[in-house]
């Protein structure tokens, strides 16, 4: 997944970034904003946010997957006994 994302992004940055003048940190974080939500293009002044908002989604669903994991042995364990 993180791969994937990964070729998107720079294949943005090649195409679509190249007029725009600023530090990377900014651009990267557009562009990051652009792959998670498809096609909707959104303003530099959201771009941050929308940052923040990609990594916590891929927090969330590691914390989902820890706890499905662990809820599922546990719950495999208990019907054992």
């Amino acid at each position: 997944m993180f791969g994937q994302t990964s070729y998107i992004i720079t294949y943005k940055r090649k195409n679509y970034f190249k007029s725009y003048k600023g530090n990377n940190k900014t651009v990267d974080t557009t562009i990051k904003a652009i792959v998670v939500h498809k096609k909707t293009a959104f303003s530099l002044k959201c771009s941050r946010l929308f940052y923040v908002l990609f990594y916590s989604e891929q927090l969330l669903y590691f914390i989902c997957t820890v706890f499905i994991y662990f809820s599922c042995t546990f719950s495999l364990n208990s019907t054992r006994r």
